[in-house]
C-alpha cells in the first residue's frame, strides 16, 4: 500500500473471529509493506493476528502470516501495568530509548524466528510477562506490541519516534513543560 504508516488496534475479545477474518479476506501487501520497512504499530490481537498460527484449545489455525510468529493461548491472562526498558535505533538520530509505560491485558504469548528485536525489557509487570523478561518485537518499522490503551498517550516519546521514523528524520526539539 501507499501509506506513510499503519496503526493496527484493539478488537475486543467477543469480535476476536470477526476480526480475523476480516483480516484473513481483506489484507494484501502487508507483508511487502513491513519489508519495505515501512511505519507500523500493531497492539494486542491486531499484533499477534500478524501472526503465523495459533495454538488454541488444543487446535491449530492459521493467521494471516505477515509474521513469523507463532501464537500460543495460555491457560490464565496477564492481567496489569507493566514498565519496559526499550532502546530503539533508526538511521540517522532517530532513536527511542525510554521506559514505556502500558496496560497488559492477554492470554496469548509468542514466540518468533529470532530475525526481530524485543520492543522493551520487562522491568516491572507479572505472570508469564515477567518470568519471560521482555514483551514485543520490532522488526524493520514495525513495532508489535500487546501492551493496549493507553500506549501512546502515556508514552509521547514512543509518538515522535513514530513520526521521525515515518517523516526519516529527526523532530525539532520543542520547549514544553508537559514533556518535563
Amino acid at each position: 500500500g501507499n501509506y506513510d504508516f499503519i496503526y493496527a488496534g484493539v478488537a475486543p475479545q467477543k469480535y476476536e473471529k470477526l476480526y480475523l477474518k476480516c483480516l484473513l479476506e481483506d489484507i494484501t501487501g502487508l507483508s511487502e509493506y513491513i519489508e519495505a520497512g515501512k511505519a507500523m504499530l500493531a497492539v494486542e490481537q491486531s499484533f499477534l493476528f500478524l501472526g503465523t498460527s495459533l495454538e488454541k484449545d488444543g487446535k491449530k489455525q492459521s493467521l494471516v502470516g505477515a509474521l513469523p510468529l507463532e501464537i500460543k493461548e495460555m491457560k490464565e491472562y496477564t492481567i496489569g501495568n507493566i514498565l519496559l526498558d526499550t532502546t530503539l535505533q533508526q538511521g540517522e538520530g532517530i532513536k527511542l530509548q525510554s521506559k514505556i509505560n502500558g496496560f497488559f491485558n492477554s492470554k496469548y504469548t509468542f514466540a518468533g524466528d529470532g530475525n526481530s528485536q524485543h520492543f522493551g525489557n520487562v522491568l516491572l509487570g507479572q505472570g508469564y510477562l515477567w518470568e519471560r523478561g521482555f514483551e514485543g518485537i520490532v522488526y524493520k518499522n514495525f513495532i508489535g506490541t500487546q501492551l493496549r490503551g493507553p500506549l501512546l498517550p502515556r508514552n509521547y516519546d514512543v509518538c515522535d519516534y513514530l513520526i521521525e521514523t515515518m517523516v526519516g528524520q529527526k523532530l525539532p526539539n520543542i520547549s514544553s513543560n508537559l514533556e518535563q
